[in-house]
């Protein structure tokens, strides 16, 4: 049974739902649920889904409240409705039980606590109302093996395939962490079980050994299906999504800016990494994630047959798929979104029958506009083209690998006589300033700053991978690897 701060004298409790042949549930006037944070289904058996699949449930805030703690056994239907949904232990769904939670809900956990399903999760959020996981105290987050500032997952191990299929759509997932060896993937870890669908979600900042986000092992086969995945790490392996003897989809994701912290460089890993599975990849961006092994690339042992129409850095093989930078709008309102002459645009499979995909994107517009799909998360509305005067910054270092020394040279626009570059660890922690001045009007040509591999004190940095930015810029930046 769940435990509810100042509430769990109502679990089990009717709640006088009205209408439900409609879809309209309410929690009336003098209902014993009135008032609480929470609503408790009655054992009626609730469609959430049309024809389509997709949620046709409208939930009405009705006295929500501001915060609910929550732990333990769920072993009735249970729907979460409030602004906090505070997470005070671990929390275990029981078998043929459903979890609700409403649009614009947050979900905080308040230390490494896990929510093990063994019935069903229904979080369904809008655009405009999503849904996000997240930890208590974010501040205290590094990716590292500490559990501070972190939590644990969701799980659905051997979970039976009788229960509803569990739904993720328009939800956010940040600064979760997993290391157990019987626990793959950072935010999902499935075994045995293929009954998930997780829709328009995002995942940052979130850690595994393997599969920083997904992690699937034995026979399980998710649909993942136009999400967002950036600044996630894996330990070992897999960044973010690992697959042991499974088959999960993967279509229409950004999976970009992703890092193995695996120092073996003989490992072979990537953003996706497989062991005798055969995900089927359509669709994706996959670019600029990095790992330490000797040989780059970005998908590991994905078979070209099951693998279309995505860009890849490094390439690969199957039909359709190109490597060729995806050419994102930074300036836009959404991180990634593509520019008008994004290689992405209208490049994705003629054949979306079979793929499921919804009819809105990540952001809430249309899936698919101008008559083909693109390829990634987000789909070209056909506006805000960029002015032609209006010059977008490009950043490169090379050598790149380097030993010795780097030059990082930029075709900057709009820039003020001065800036700085600023250098990271793949931890994300600052270690080098490098500062530029003086330049006579840069957008004539590149600008050139050396950078010798050493910290502010002068002190050689060890080989690995760094990140580089341009100025105060979240986006315009560029990764090195530094070798002995």
């Amino acid at each position: 049974m769940v435990s509810w701060a100042a509430s769990s004298n109502i679990i089990g409790i009717d709640p006088q739902l009205i209408d439900p042949e409609n879809g309209d549930y309410r929690v009336i006037p003098g209902s014993p649920a009135e008032g609480y944070g929470c609503q408790i289904f009655s054992d009626e058996r609730i469609n959430f889904y049309d024809d389509s699949k997709k949620a046709s449930l409208t939930y009405e805030k009705y006295n929500k409240r501001n915060s609910i703690e929550v732990s333990g056994i769920i072993n009735e239907h249970t729907f979460w409705q409030a602004d906090t949904i505070k997470v005070i232990g671990d929390i275990k769904i029981a078998d043929q039980t459903i979890l609700t939670i409403a649009p614009s809900t947050r979900i905080e956990f308040q230390d490494f606590y896990s929510i093990d399903c063994k019935g069903s999760i229904e979080a369904i959020g809008k655009a405009d109302g999503r849904i996000i996981f997240t930890s208590a105290h974010p501040e205290y987050f590094i990716p590292d093996s500490s559990t501070t500032g972190a939590w644990n997952c969701i799980r659905f191990h051997n979970t039976s395939p009788l229960n509803d299929r569990s739904f993720f759509a328009y939800c956010d997932f940040e600064y979760s962490k997993a290391f157990d060896d019987s626990v793959k993937g950072g935010v999902f870890s499935l075994y045995n079980y293929s009954n998930l669908l997780v829709e328009n979600c995002s995942f940052t900042q979130n850690c595994a050994d393997y599969g920083s986000v997904l992690g699937v092992d034995y026979q399980s086969s998710p649909w993942i299906i136009g999400c967002i995945f950036d600044k996630n790490y894996a330990f070992i392996g897999g960044s973010p999504i690992y697959s042991a003897y499974s088959f999960p989809r993967l279509f229409n994701n950004t999976i970009v800016d992703n890092y193995v912290l695996n120092n073996d460089i003989n490992y072979r890993t990537g953003a996706v990494q497989s062991f005798i599975s055969k995900p089927r990849i359509i669709n994706n961006i996959i670019w600029d994630n990095a790992t330490q092994y000797i040989v780059q690339g970005q998908i590991t042992e994905c078979k070209d047959f099951y693998t279309s129409y995505n860009i890849i850095e490094y390439g690969h093989g199957g039909e359709g798929n190109i490597d060729d930078n995806p050419l994102f709008d930074y300036y836009a309102e959404y991180p990634y979104s593509l520019s008008h002459n994004s290689p992405c645009i209208n490049t994705g499979t003629l054949d979306t029958m079979n793929l499921y995909l919804p009819l809105l994107d990540f952001t809430g517009n249309d899936r698919i506009y101008g008559g083909r799909i693109d390829m990634g998360a987000l789909e070209w509305q056909g506006y805000a083209v960029e002015d032609e005067m209006q010059i977008k910054s490009i950043i490169t270092a090379y050598p790149n690998p380097f030993s010795t020394s780097t030059t990082i040279s930029y075709a900057p626009a709009n820039l003020r006589e001065s800036t700085r570059i600023k250098i990271y660890n793949i931890k994300g922690q600052l270690v080098r300033t490098l500062n530029v001045s003086s330049f006579p009007n840069p957008t004539l040509g590149m600008c050139e700053v050396v950078w010798d591999g050493t910290d502010e004190d002068g002190i050689d940095l060890q080989s690995g991978v760094y990140l580089y930015r341009l100025g105060e810029s979240n986006h315009i930046t560029g990764k090195v690897i530094k070798t002995r």
